[in-house]
């Protein structure tokens, strides 16, 4: 009869086998495009009138080339750019004036959340009848649908900061504006970046929805006349490049994010 030994030594543990993000990312877009290639293939999606992702890549070098493009990547960049940076320093301030005065935030917190779930696209034609055509709609619009997110992450994150930093604040004898400007905004800077991460995905998103709709360049505005114009392929090559440009302004974030994590400890 054989005896269990408890006392022997266990073998050291395997360590687990980690994918880096960029490669699982990488294996993640490979797997769609074959599902793509494959649904086009089979004929599965001809009824849908979907392009195959390879005339889309044989295509791309040529949509690329073109002035046209560039120029309207560059009005929607401009448009996306301009929403964005107000919404950074409308949402920044904003929330540091909530997270002063907590009673307020709790009052007004509910609201925002309630006018956050209200699609900000039913305001265009409004903003279309006030500014006319042109930018300032479009600019308007991804400006309401990025600030919120802005503004709740900083008035939390500035909630979260210890008693500690005001401390140190105070017994350096700086003003509120140099205690948010050098001490407090800097160390909420982890929780800010998700929200600015966010707060620039939508203002891009709304940017794009609006030009979609109404507008006389951008790439919402190609996107729109190549859809009615059947141009099936070209149209799918422009939205390859904006989730591409998408994805690499979302890592761009993430390292930044881990730059600063790594930083601060």
């Amino acid at each position: 009869m054989s005896v269990l030994n408890l006392d022997r030594p266990r073998p050291p543990a395997r360590p687990a086998l980690r994918v880096p993000a960029w490669a699982a990312r990488a294996a993640l877009a490979a797997a769609l495009l074959a599902a793509w290639q494959l649904a086009v293939a089979s004929g599965a999606a001809a009824s849908a009138g979907v392009p195959a992702p390879l005339e889309c890549l044989r295509r791309l070098p040529e949509v690329l080339g073109g002035a046209r493009f560039w120029s309207d990547a560059a009005r929607s960049l401009l448009t996306t750019a301009e929403a964005f940076a107000a919404a950074a320093l409308a949402g920044l301030a904003g929330g540091a004036v909530l997270a002063r005065f907590p009673l307020v935030a709790k009052i007004l917190e509910p609201y925002l959340v309630g006018a956050y779930a209200v699609p900000v696209v039913v305001f265009y034609p409004t903003f279309l009848v006030v500014f006319g055509l042109g930018t300032v709609p479009i600019v308007l619009t991804a400006f309401l649908m990025a600030v919120v997110p802005v503004l709740l992450t900083t008035m939390v994150a500035l909630g979260e900061l210890r008693p500690a930093h005001r401390k140190l604040a105070r017994s350096l004898c700086c003003t509120r504006g140099q205690a948010a400007r050098l001490i407090l905004l800097p160390s909420a800077l982890p929780l800010l970046l998700p929200g600015l991460k966010l707060g620039f995905v939508y203002a891009m998103a709304a940017t794009v929805g609006a030009e979609f709709i109404v507008a006389d360049a951008g790439l919402g505005f190609r996107i729109g006349e190549l859809y009615r114009n059947f141009e099936a392929v070209d149209m799918y090559v422009h939205i390859i490049v904006m989730i591409a440009f998408a994805v690499g302004c979302n890592s761009l974030f993430n390292l930044v994010e881990r730059i600063v994590r790594r930083d601060l400890t």
